[in-house]
């Protein structure tokens, strides 16, 4: 997969990412908007006589597979190699830290 290709996979995307239920709401966008799961992927299509449906079947079948094969790949752990060791002193911004207060004043002394 190249990245000019990015514009054939969108439609892709979309479709997994409104697949994905919400941690919050604990449904997906495509519940929420339509009242249900599309079927992303028909298991009808053996007897279709058309021969148009046939090919873009075996597209979507094969564009699938390597969706998934990419995910997969990508969610591989890596090893990432640190350069700090145990007792090593680093400066760490505390600007976008969720805190249980509102504003520096009302902070514990």
């Amino acid at each position: 997969m190249a990245p000019e290709d990015w514009t054939s996979w969108l439609s892709i995307a979309t479709a997994v990412h409104n697949d994905r239920k919400n941690a919050t709401t604990g449904l997906s966008p495509n519940q929420i908007l339509w009242g249900g799961e599309p079927r992303l992927l028909t298991s009808e299509g053996d007897d279709m006589k058309s021969q148009v449906v046939q090919e873009r079947l075996g597209t979507m079948r094969k564009r699938r597979l390597q969706a998934i094969a990419a995910i997969n790949q990508s969610s591989k752990q890596q090893v990432v190699l640190s350069s700090f060791t145990v007792g090593t002193q680093v400066w760490l911004e505390g600007t976008h830290l969720r805190l249980p207060y509102q504003a520096t004043k009302l902070a514990p002394k």
